[in-house]
């Protein structure tokens, strides 16, 4: 053990004297009292962008002057975001193609205590190409302090070992520095005390070696991980008393908590990370021999569907929503899950060709309308084929086989309509109306449709707000596999047309609000949803609503925006607690302790009342985190509530 230590203690110090060579041009007394390393070299640090999503190619309205067409994006299809040939260069421009770095002469590998901190180096040099020497160093200071206060055990050093691949999982969206140092820095604050106990880093501490940015990240991602830990230990001890609507509004409700408390989307999408590289772990690890650790895998499962999933889908990156899908599915139905990607892998062909086909008509089309061009500023076109859990959910659903799913292939046509001068609103959304029937009947004059399968939920919305055209179109299978062009053995896909409007209500309105495919209740979201259809010009011209009256602002276009926003909107308006009862309450912001005490009354009077009780329920006191507090004791997100009589 004492060997151990010291062989620890000289790779920190390797670590940090490479990060402080690579980082400094002179000693570190060189750096103003007060600052940061990171801001002494801010101006040498080229240019990192924040996470990037697939983005859907588009063309504009006027015909481009080369007559090209523009390329379409297949969407959520998984897009690789880290084969990238060059790396900035430190002076910002890009450089040679990133090679590894050979180790230095006096790096220790430590492989008699199970971790190769060098290795984790390398790991992270080659997972991380687009990132400049600066930045490399700073992340390894990060895993110096890392090591420095976790590697004292082999729990600790797991530890390192996850927050590195977290980090790499960020590395995959070319996460910005300060998100990628955050998730190795990760847990830091307040470690896990193994069975001879760490003391973590201090806040000023890390503040001083990394910036605020950093410490803000990794002190709110630490606060939300207590959180849930907290949160899933309520659900799992009152889940045997909850139906399956029950449960549903308790996930939504955890989220909704984790999201009143997120200041910054990047906390969000690291927890994803974690979660995922979890899921990673238990999936790689041989069978499990034991039943403890068989149920935790089963419940990261569960919670990877109902927590992590719906918020990656939140912020639009789907292809975490997809691994975590496929990782859950294969754990908690592994029967299920081989059949249903054996019977898709023998079409996976066969999609792809109608998507390539079908996206590249279609946008020939379109682009030929110069009726349809000449009122609109753009269209953007996407395609996907559904992932295999999705697929076994739409099966369940319909009672279905996997041959009769006809929105199998999906494209979908959003357009942004020409806003004309002296145009009100109820004028430009009639013109978005009649667009989308004008897009409709291109796609008709394209492929024959199924009867029966057109559904206008522009002129009849569904309940929760959505609008939107959909149509199963047939493409004859000598188009996209090579058979017999008889219609009879043609493959039919979905199209779906909506305006920009339309499109942003569906993704950040009533429409999608954790939903996510029954995934989880609209709660909050769908309470306000109209009971009658609202007019079609009068409902298109509508921003999306949530449902305590609030509008979605026009501006919110992305997940990462609406996360932010959404945050500021929980924040000012509701609490979540974790009641005596063993759920998450709801309360509006105002709500104090006196109103948890009526609460809980009223709950024992009916009760008591069926076994006839009767009579007004006894007083009682309140306790917060096992603490009495007064009766205007107002309630925090969190709050962890028991009740003394």
């Amino acid at each position: 053990m004492v060997q151990s230590s010291a062989l620890l203690q000289a790779a920190i110090l390797v670590l940090t004297a490479a990060a402080s060579d690579a980082f400094h041009s002179g000693p570190i007394s060189a750096v103003p009292p007060g600052s940061s390393t990171r801001q002494a070299a801010t101006a040498r640090r080229p240019h990192t962008s924040h996470a990037r999503r697939p983005t859907n190619s588009f063309f504009t309205g006027e015909r481009a002057h080369d007559g090209s067409q523009s390329s379409v994006s297949l969407y959520p299809r998984p897009v690789t975001l880290n084969t990238i040939s060059g790396r900035r260069a430190p002076g910002g421009g890009l450089g040679t193609s990133a090679k590894r770095i050979s180790k230095p002469h006096h790096a220790l590998r430590l492989t008699t205590i199970g971790v190769d901190a060098i290795d984790l180096v390398d790991k992270l040099r080659e997972g991380l190409p687009y990132l400049g020497q600066v930045e490399h160093a700073e992340l390894q200071r990060a895993l110096a302090v890392a090591l420095r206060v976790h590697g004292g055990t082999r729990e600790g050093r797991e530890r390192v070992a996850h927050s590195v691949s977290m980090c790499l999982i960020l590395g995959e969206l070319e996460m910005d520095v300060d998100a990628l140092l955050a998730a190795i820095l990760a847990g830091t604050l307040s470690p896990e005390r193994g069975p001879v106990g760490v003391a973590g880093a201090s806040s000023q501490d890390l503040q001083r070696r990394f910036g605020r940015r950093v410490v803000r990240l990794v002190e709110s991602y630490e606060h939300v991980a207590r959180l849930e830990t907290l949160a899933q230990s309520y659900l799992r001890a009152s889940s045997a008393a909850q139906g399956p609507e029950e449960a549903a509004e308790q996930l939504d409700r955890l989220r909704n908590l984790i999201l009143s408390e997120v200041s910054d989307w990047r906390v969000v999408i690291l927890r994803v990370a974690s979660h995922l590289q979890l899921m990673r772990a238990a999936a790689s690890a041989p069978a499990a021999a034991n039943r403890e650790r068989a149920q935790a895998a089963k419940a990261l499962a569960h919670e990877a569907l109902g927590v992590h999933a719906p918020l990656a889908h939140r912020l639009g990156i789907h292809q975490l929503v997809a691994e975590l899908q496929d990782l859950a599915f294969a754990r908690l139905y592994p029967r299920q899950n081989a059949a249903i990607r054996a019977q898709m892998a023998a079409r996976a062909r066969e999609y792809a060709a109608v998507l390539d086909r079908a996206s590249a008509e279609l946008t020939a089309a379109l682009e030929a309308d110069d009726e349809f061009m000449a009122q609109v500023e753009s269209v953007s076109l996407a395609g996907r084929a559904k992932e295999p859990y999705s697929m076994w959910r739409k099966m369940l659903r319909t009672r279905c086989a996997l041959a009769d799913v006809h929105d199998a292939v999906a494209l979908r046509v959003v357009f942004k309509a020409r806003r004309r001068a002296g145009d009100g609103d109820a004028e430009y959304a009639a013109r978005s109306t009649a667009l989308c029937h004008d897009a409709m009947r291109i796609v008709r004059r394209l492929y024959p449709t199924l009867e029966g399968r057109f559904k206008d939920y522009v002129a009849a919305p569904k309940a929760n707000g959505y609008r939107s055209l959909h149509a199963t179109a047939l493409m004859p299978r000598s188009d996209c596999s090579g058979g017999g062009a008889d219609l009879a053995g043609a493959h039919p896909f979905e199209v779906q047309i909506r305006s920009f409007e339309m499109h942003q209500q569906a993704s950040f309105g009533v429409a999608s609000h954790f939903s996510y495919k029954g995934e989880g209740s609209m709660d909050w979201l769908a309470k306000a949803a109209p009971a009658a259809p609202a007019p079609a010009a009068a409902a298109a011209a509508a921003p999306a609503a949530s449902g305590w009256g609030f509008v979605v602002p026009a501006e919110i276009a992305d997940g990462r925006a609406f996360v932010n926003w959404l945050h500021n909107e929980l924040q000012s308006r509701k609490v979540f607690v974790f009641g005596p009862d063993g759920l998450i309450w709801d309360l509006d912001k105002s709500a104090t302790a006196a109103d948890v005490a009526r609460r809980v009354n009223i709950q024992r009077f009916y009760a008591r009342a069926p076994r006839g009780g009767g009579g007004s329920a006894s007083s009682v006191e309140i306790m917060v985190h096992g603490h009495q507090v007064p009766r205007d004791y107002a309630l925090r997100n969190g709050d962890a509530i028991s009740v003394m009589a």
